[in-house]
């Protein structure tokens, strides 16, 4: 139990941190170092729990879980690095520190040694416990080495490096099941490896598993940061998954400029400049990869470009839109999938193909059943975003045929799917059909009521 004085001694660091400019800047951050830091002054250790922070700083649900929202995973390991950046900027010998693994302070250098590790909490979820015991036992290490730092390994060795080369090469051509197979093998190999964390939060990124790819991309910038080391691609990431697509676009064109013959990045440019409507741009950069060594049996290049294309297609009035470039690419990409037994990669062009089909005029009909072989397969590899995907294909079809019931249907049933799985960007599209979907059947209602009425129903999928 820590004394009075050492009470008043922690809360005055404490004030001195918030006030700073780290800390004035992030007012939650602050709000979540306090109220962990109150919890260990009266003693309640056992208080300080993934769930409680969620509920009483960041004011979630009570039905909140943890499996399917990290929010507070992500938020302690900002805090970390938010704490890291305050001490580098006001060397102190007394310091405040979260062990990873832990939510829990320590307290190091007010009045006695930090608490012991017995009675630190451990974090909930599985991602915040990889590191933590490794981190536990180095704590005599970080007391007798007063002033130095200890840094961890961030390049994987030996089976977790194979691993990983394995994982990215099956990521390439779209195949990201099988991809974060491996990386989950990797990472329980390799824990501390950034390259590992960055390629599982591109692969849960490709699978629309936002809140899990937020979570290793900040793991990654936080282990990068351990190392006084910049953590571009991380950024990057983390700028695509918050949909600041110009600033993604910004850091990958920066990356290029060094790597210029990174097949992954041409195609996370081409994939960002699709998303943006900058369709000529997009085919550019495809158009670098192609010209690489290994770009011939690459499915993803295949489904990038006919995107592309499908995309400056569905910008052109109704009548003036020609599909069949675009769709005799997908089918190419899928004769490569199959043959590379891409599974994850051929269930995203079989859904293309059906959404290609629904914008041509002729391919009414294909499209419905390229839709419903798309949504079979994808369910048979139990790629709940491809079959998401598909019902908000399916919905965008209903609503142009102005069948607004039909399509309303389709696109709750997809946006289910997206909010369990906390895909912003797929929430984002879904919101849209939704939209536009009320105004067909509401003409009477202002911009607002509208607005007003999607809410309602996002908010009845959250429940």
């Amino acid at each position: 139990m820590t004394s009075a004085t050492g009470r008043d001694a922690i809360s005055r660091h404490l004030t001195g941190i918030l006030a700073s400019p780290a800390f004035a800047r992030s007012k939650r951050l602050g709000a979540f170092l306090s109220w962990i830091v109150s919890k260990a002054l009266a003693d309640e250790r056992s208080a300080i729990t993934e769930r409680n922070i969620a509920l009483e700083v960041y004011a979630r649900r009570p039905d909140f879980d943890a499996k399917i929202d990290g929010t507070i995973r992500v938020e302690a390991m900002r805090l970390r690095h938010k704490l890291r950046e305050y001490y580098d900027g006001a060397p102190s010998d007394a310091r405040i520190e979260i062990p990873k693994g832990a939510y829990a302070p320590l307290f190091i250098g007010f009045e006695k040694p930090p608490v012991a590790a017995a009675e630190m909490v451990p974090a909930a979820a599985g991602s915040m416990r990889r590191g933590g015991a490794l981190l536990l036992g180095l704590a005599a290490v970080l007391l007798a080495c007063a002033g130095c730092y200890f840094y961890l390994r961030t390049a994987p060795s030996g089976d977790a490096a194979q691993l990983l080369a394995a994982a990215n090469r099956l990521r390439l051509i779209g195949d990201n099941l099988p991809a974060a197979a491996l990386l989950h093998r990797a990472a329980a190999i390799a824990p501390n490896a950034t390259e590992v964390h960055l390629a599982r939060a591109a692969v849960f990124q490709n699978l629309g598993l936002d809140n899990q790819a937020r979570t290793e991309a900040v793991e990654a910038e936080d282990l990068a940061a351990l190392h006084g080391e910049a953590a571009p691609d991380a950024a990057a990431r983390l700028r695509s998954l918050d949909l600041d697509v110009t600033g993604a676009m910004e850091r990958v064109r920066a990356m290029l400029r060094k790597q210029p013959d990174s097949m992954g990045l041409w195609q996370d440019l081409a994939q960002l400049e699709d998303y943006a409507g900058e369709f000529e741009e997009a085919l550019a950069a495809i158009n670098r990869p192609r010209q690489l060594p290994d770009a011939a049996p690459n499915p993803e290049l295949d489904r990038l470009e006919a995107l592309t294309l499908g995309g400056r297609e569905l910008a052109k009035p109704i009548e003036l839109r020609k599909t069949d470039s675009a769709i005799a690419l997908v089918l190419r990409g899928q004769g490569k999938a199959a043959a590379l037994h891409a599974d994850s990669a051929l269930g995203r062009l079989m859904l293309l193909e059906g959404g290609l089909h629904q914008i041509s005029l002729r391919g009414q009909a294909a499209g419905a059943l390229s839709l419903q072989r798309a949504r079979e397969f994808c369910l048979s590899i139990h790629d709940d975003i491809c079959v998401a995907r598909r019902y908000r294909v399916d919905g965008n079809r209903f609503y142009y045929d102005g069948r607004y019931q039909e399509a309303l249907r389709s696109y709750r049933q997809g946006l289910v799917l997206v909010r369990r799985r906390g895909n912003l960007g797929e929430t984002r599209w879904i919101m849209n059909g939704i939209s536009d979907t009320l105004a067909g059947l509401n003409e009477h209602l202002t911009a607002a009521e509208l607005e007003a009425q999607a809410f309602e129903l996002l908010g009845k999928n959250q429940r």
